[in-house]
């Protein structure tokens, strides 16, 4: 997410659950890496009965690389710049962005492969 939509992984599972019950469907959600943290953050969020596969996923965003981090908060918070006394996981979740998925377990309707 960024300023303007914090709660993106929320939006995304909406829509796929919309399409769902259009199309009487479910989904496997995928992705390696950050799509890894996308899929798990998602899958936490669909109401619709899916699985997920997921390789190497990266789970805190405040402990991926530094200078990787710095950009992200400057490009997509740029309001977060001023609170630099605050952590990089406050600022986060001060802007309601899920930053840690390590304790997101709420996932018992869906099926997780996590490799």
């Amino acid at each position: 997410g960024n300023e303007k939509c914090p709660d993106l992984p929320q939006k995304i599972a909406d829509l796929l659950d919309a399409f769902a019950t259009l199309y009487q469907s479910r989904f496997v959600v995928f992705g390696g890496s950050g799509g890894g943290f996308a899929t798990i953050s998602i899958l936490k969020y669909l109401r619709t009965r899916s699985a997920a596969v997921v390789w190497n996923p990266q789970t805190s965003i405040a402990r991926y690389h530094a200078g990787a981090v710095k950009n992200y908060l400057d490009l997509a918070f740029p309001a977060l710049r001023e609170q630099k006394m605050l952590s990089i996981p406050d600022r986060l979740k001060f802007r309601g962005v899920v930053d840690d998925l390590v304790d997101v377990c709420s996932i018992q309707d869906h099926s997780l492969l996590y490799l």
